[in-house]
């Protein structure tokens, strides 16, 4: 009996055949195996090379059409090159099958270590794309180890748990931001003495925190920002204001984006007022207003200590002379009267009543549901958690990634986020079918038909 076991198959002989009449299968190989013995050598004999295992089982696919039989045979072969060649050829020498003439034709000559190698080569790639993915660069690593040295700075004070860098209560100097985010990110970039208000509503931690500090707010370049420098002022002494880009928030922002924007900072204003919204009305040109006129964006034409003032809730009346002729400012934290809250007869400066303060800015958080415990995990991690219908985590990933991920995750129920939900990040949700947007915050969006936006405060 044949041995048809190959250990290794280096060609595969394809022959096509067409017999004038109807055979059998077991007919054509015996008129392969009769007709060529002794027609090529006894080393190249058919059953001597089968069961020296040189030579694997003949394959026959037929079947009749019109009275004639056609087909395909397979040959596995371990013979090298032109062995095999030469055993293709007298296959071709056969010309009848029993009775019916016959003809035989080699198609081709498969390399079976060519298609052996495509596959070895395929499966390499994959295997390196993965090995490539799984291995971060040096430079991602140091970046990561930065980011977790300076970030471990980071405290919290107060009954508020106020995210502050370590600095903060030592430098006279201080820096106040929105928020927990923005707070990171300013140590992630070497600035220690940070402060986060944590929203609109002023804490009373902030208030004494700020006592006999110079204090500069740095706020996201939107109307959100500019209100909560408005409540700021309101609350505490602040000697400048600077701005991120216009559109950004100070999280996102860059090392060389944020040393930009403090070099930039401006003298606050009490006459400081938000700028209008640019959805509804074009914003003005900034160039050419002269800064001594009031309703300037950051209030440059601040009121000189030496004129007088009233305290009354009444009409007020302001002369805007030559700024040449204005006594100087000084830049020092001496008294400072207390400015009337519009529509109360009381007074939040810094020498004000703490008591009432705290009654006019309570800190509250909004109730998000099943997605307030994700929320409170991911808490100061400025990271994303994708869920599926059932709350459950899909995958977690840095809020910076979140953008160019989102395809990946593509219907899914929900992403809670620790930082902003932006008109990027909105838009974005709505293309890939995003059901819900959970965050800290929002900046300036619309409202979307396709995805639900909760935020935090």
């Amino acid at each position: 009996m044949a041995k048809t076991y190959l250990s290794t198959v280096k060609y595969v002989i394809k022959t096509e055949f067409t017999v004038e009449g109807i055979v059998d299968k077991h007919d054509i190989i015996g008129a392969i195996f009769g007709q060529s013995e002794g027609l090529i050598g006894e080393e190249m004999d058919l059953k001597e090379l089968q069961k020296n295992g040189k030579l694997g089982r003949i394959e026959v696919e037929a079947e009749t059409k019109s009275g004639k039989t056609l087909g395909t045979l397979t040959i596995p072969s371990s013979l090298d090159r032109v062995q095999t060649s030469i055993l293709a050829a007298a296959i071709e020498s056969v010309d009848k099958v029993g009775p019916c003439n016959s003809e035989f034709k080699t198609d081709t000559i498969e390399d079976a270590r060519r298609e052996k190698r495509k596959v070895v080569t395929e499966r390499a790639k994959e295997l390196l794309l993965k090995m490539g993915l799984d291995m971060p660069e040096t430079q991602e690593l140091t970046e990561s180890i930065r980011e977790k040295a300076r970030t471990s700075d980071l405290k919290e004070i107060g009954v508020e748990k106020i995210a502050i860098g370590p600095e903060a209560e030592t430098s006279e100097e201080l820096i106040l931001v929105e928020g927990r985010a923005d707070v990171i990110n300013l140590l992630k970039h070497g600035i220690k003495n940070v402060a986060g208000v944590g929203g609109a509503r002023v804490p009373l931690t902030i208030v004494n925190l700020a006592k006999g500090k110079h204090v500069t707010v740095f706020v996201d370049g939107d109307r959100g920002g500019d209100i909560i420098a408005r409540q700021l002022g309101r609350a505490i002494k602040i000697e400048f204001i600077s701005k991120a880009p216009d559109g950004k928030e100070v999280e996102e922002l860059t090392l060389k984006e944020i040393l930009s924007s403090l070099r930039k900072k401006v003298e606050f204003s009490a006459d400081f007022e938000p700028r209008r919204d640019t959805r509804t009305r074009p914003q003005r040109e900034r160039t050419g207003r002269p800064p001594e006129r009031r309703g300037s964006r950051f209030g440059t034409d601040r009121r000189s200590p030496s004129r007088p003032r009233s305290d009354s809730l009444g009409p007020r009346t302001r002369s805007f002379g030559n700024r040449d002729d204005r006594p100087p400012r000084s830049r020092s934290f001496g008294d400072r009267r207390e400015r009337p809250s519009p529509g109360r007869g009381r007074s939040f400066g810094r020498q004000g009543d703490v008591s009432e303060f705290k009654k006019e800015y309570p800190l509250k958080a909004n109730d998000l549901g099943d997605f307030t415990k994700p929320m409170k995990e991911l808490e100061g991690s400025l990271k994303a958690r994708v869920l599926d219908d059932k709350k459950k985590v899909i995958k977690e990933l840095n809020v910076r990634d979140l953008l160019k991920e989102m395809g990946k995750f593509k219907g899914v129920d929900s992403i809670v986020l620790d930082g902003i939900i932006t008109k990027r990040l909105l838009d974005e949700a709505g293309k890939n079918k995003v059901k819900q947007l959970i965050g800290v915050k929002k900046g300036r969006i619309e409202e979307s038909k396709e995805v639900k936006v909760s935020t935090l405060y």
